[in-house]
């Protein structure tokens, strides 16, 4: 399998070391844009690694949007696959002499794989996230970008690749920014492209997770009650995370029906190629919807979704 990295960078002088060099030894091709990096980010990767990064600059106007230039990273690649990665993941090198190694499957668009967050403390959480797939498709969306809207539309089909490992280290220094730059980006595309509900439970989660439950509400319930078949797992996500917030409320009858509205929908696209590596999400919601019919609220916790 021939595959081209394709990063976007800024201000990584002092990490993007750890992430690059177990790549370059399976990647055929590397292409990395910079977006207006001060800390001699291309200076490092001319001198060191003989790479001429791609200048980009990320517009205000469209919410400081990625997904734009990654594609045009994508475009300047020739190899048939992509490795998309960001300077806080890694990779082991192992894994990418597997990825190196396999043969290609005819009719597979992409691969997901393990996305581990490793937190400060040792604290770490596991969620997925589709690394590696053919160049042709491209990333969609202001916010959050990510394939699978692609894939989904033009008829592709993705599946997990066991053994393929990402490591997510986020900057402690950088967190409580990214979580402020986020919540305005979100904010942003919301007023940008109000149907597109990948944001609605980007934005929700978010707030839910910072402990803001009233506000999170309306943005969980959007996503989950537009039952969309173009974001079915955020769809799902919002049903799960809305029925922890009721039940933690003294809700219990809006979180049974949340919740087996959202059992009832998993139904409907359990068969969609990204839901069905979800392998959490059914038995989870089968619990809780039991757990919120015998009243059991304090039973009903969501697990971890990275954001």
């Amino acid at each position: 399998m021939r595959f081209g990295l394709c990063m976007i960078v800024k201000d990584e002088a002092a990490r993007l070391s750890q992430c690059l060099e177990p790549v370059l030894e399976a990647a055929s091709e590397v292409v990395i844009l910079d977006n207006e990096s001060t800390d001699g980010t291309p200076e490092l990767l001319r001198t060191r690694y003989g790479i001429e990064a791609l200048p980009v600059r990320l517009s205000e106007d469209r919410c400081y949007c990625y997904s734009e230039h990654r594609n045009l990273g994508f475009d300047a690649l020739s190899t048939p696959w992509v490795l998309c990665l960001d300077a806080d993941e890694r990779l082991e090198a192992a894994n990418l002499r597997r990825l190196a190694d396999m043969e290609e499957e005819p009719g597979v668009a992409g691969y997901f794989g393990l996305w581990r967050t490793e937190l400060p403390g040792g604290a770490a959480y596991d969620d997925y996230k589709l690394f590696l797939f053919r160049r042709g498709f491209n990333k969609r969306g202001l916010v959050h970008d990510n394939v699978q809207i692609d894939i989904r539309e033009k008829g592709g089909h993705a599946r997990w690749l066991e053994g393929l490992e990402v490591a997510h280290h986020p900057d402690p220094g950088r967190v409580a920014w990214k979580k402020r730059f986020y919540r305005q980006r979100l904010a942003c595309a919301i007023k940008r492209e109000p149907d597109w509900i990948r944001y609605h439970w980007f934005l929700g989660y978010s707030l839910f997770q910072d402990g803001e439950a009233a506000e999170a509400e309306p943005w969980l319930r959007a996503a989950a009650e537009s039952r969309s078949h173009r974001f079915p797992v955020e769809c799902l996500n919002s049903g799960m995370v809305l029925g922890e917030l009721l039940a933690a409320r003294g809700r219990a009858a809006e979180a049974a029906e949340v919740l087996e509205a959202a059992q009832a929908f998993f139904g409907e696209v359990r068969d969609d190629f990204e839901v069905a590596i979800n392998f959490r999400a059914g038995p989870w919601l089968e619990t809780a919807v039991l757990a919120a019919r015998e009243g059991r609220t304090g039973d009903i916790h969501a697990y971890r979704f990275a954001r």
